[in-house]
């Protein structure tokens, strides 16, 4: 793990393994539906890359992995919030954190 990541950011990188493991994704099912590489994931789970605000909104676009804003450093969750908040008015999406499908 990078020495200048914070707990918060090691707790993510837990959290984002659990969800993608309860979702029954592969680290490329994920990528793919995200729009980023393997290798992003992979570094962001083992704490080798710290998680962007840009990293986690593509990540957050993935609805069967479901994340919500508390799962998210708490660095990055008032920026995420502000990004979600622009986006355009959609029906509302029923999210279930993964914590809640027994991960």
């Amino acid at each position: 793990m990078r020495s200048d990541l914070t707990d918060d950011d090691r707790r993510f990188a837990a959290r984002l393994l659990a969800c993608r493991t309860s979702a029954a994704l592969s680290r490329q099912k994920l990528a793919n539906a995200a729009q980023l590489s393997a290798a992003t994931i992979k570094f962001l789970e083992n704490g080798r890359m710290k998680p962007s605000a840009r990293t986690v909104l593509r990540l957050m676009n993935v609805p069967s992995l479901g994340l919500v804003t508390d799962d998210l450093p708490v660095a990055l969750r008032e920026t995420i919030k502000g990004l979600l908040a622009q986006r355009p008015a959609t029906p509302p999406e029923y999210r279930v954190s993964c914590s809640s499908r027994g991960a």
